[in-house]
């Protein structure tokens, strides 16, 4: 049975890739490197890497490249939060904004939620879905989608704000779509 580190939530970090420090951005490619280098299947994303993830994946030319391709993912609305506890980065949630139909106002489309294995069982993935609402609130984001209903931890998060939408001051607008009140 795997053993899941406990954690004081009073030592959790967020930050935005975007707007991190080099010492940040360093950890964070580190971190994120094997995800934009190996995009999941059947995603917006894959189809935006193309044939470049063969390239970030040669080892030390991926390694050179990959923060160059990071400003070039930034111009085109990708971004990450990182979860940190301590020094040690153990989480992310990757999200791209962009243009929603029908709203014409930017909204955050989220599509990519990961904590490392043995920080799983914690809450952390709802932990990182509060902090993101609280900051695109702050920055007057109105719209936030997780997902399209296909991974089973999002689907938790979804029900699971769902529930709690009064508390949390959002709206369930269906197909995995909150209003951020």
């Amino acid at each position: 049975m795997k053993q899941i580190k406990e954690i004081n939530y009073a030592n959790l970090n967020t930050f935005f890739y975007s707007k991190a420090n080099e010492k940040q951005k360093e950890k964070a490619i580190d971190y994120l490197i094997y995800d934009i280098a190996h995009p999941d299947k059947k995603t917006e994303f894959k189809k935006e890497i193309g044939f470049k993830k063969y390239i970030l994946r040669t080892p030390y030319l991926g390694n050179i490249l990959i923060p160059l391709f990071s400003k070039h993912l930034l111009k085109k609305g990708y971004d990450a939060l990182l979860l940190s506890y301590g020094e040690e980065i153990i989480g992310r949630t990757a999200f791209q904004t962009k243009i929603d139909f029908g709203f014409r106002r930017p909204s955050i489309h989220v599509f990519g939620i990961q904590i490392t294995s043995e920080y799983r069982g914690n809450h952390l993935s709802t932990y990182m879905q509060e902090q993101l609402l609280k900051c695109k609130r702050e920055e007057n984001y109105k719209l936030i989608r997780f997902g399209k209903g296909g991974d089973k931890t999002v689907n938790k998060i979804v029900e699971d704000f769902a529930n709690r939408s009064k508390s949390l001051n959002i709206e369930y607008l269906g197909h995995n779509y909150f209003k951020i009140n």
